[in-house]
């Protein structure tokens, strides 16, 4: 049976399948969870609510769902991010810069222009 989804119509598995938001294994035909009732053809919202529930009634996360449940970038984290991308393409900016001046002074030089 062909689960409803999001633009293309999402299919259930045909084989046993992980919870993307507990990490019970659930039997093919399962339309959702048994464990946390998520589904089955989560989109990211869904997995997120169902594991906050699922947790929140003093579930346990099992399997890869643990290493899911890693928290997201903290401001702080972008922002570190954003620093060392700008640094990285204002150093290479400059080292053109420079690169063009020391060509231009070697053909001053080269011409006698002072």
């Amino acid at each position: 049976m062909a689960a409803r989804g999001r633009g293309n119509i999402a299919r259930m598995p045909a084989y046993a399948w992980t919870c993307l938001a507990c990490g019970q294994s659930n039997a093919a035909a399962a339309e959702s969870c048994g464990q946390c009732a998520c589904s089955a053809t989560p989109t990211s919202r869904e997995i997120n609510t169902a594991r906050q529930r699922f947790t929140d009634r003093g579930g346990a996360l099992q399997g890869d769902a643990l290493m899911a449940a890693r928290p997201d970038l903290t401001g702080g984290d972008v922002a570190s991010i954003l620093f060392h991308l700008f640094i990285g393409l204002f150093g290479i900016s400059l080292n053109r810069r420079r690169g063009s001046n020391d060509a231009t002074a070697g053909e001053h030089a080269r011409r006698g222009i002072a």
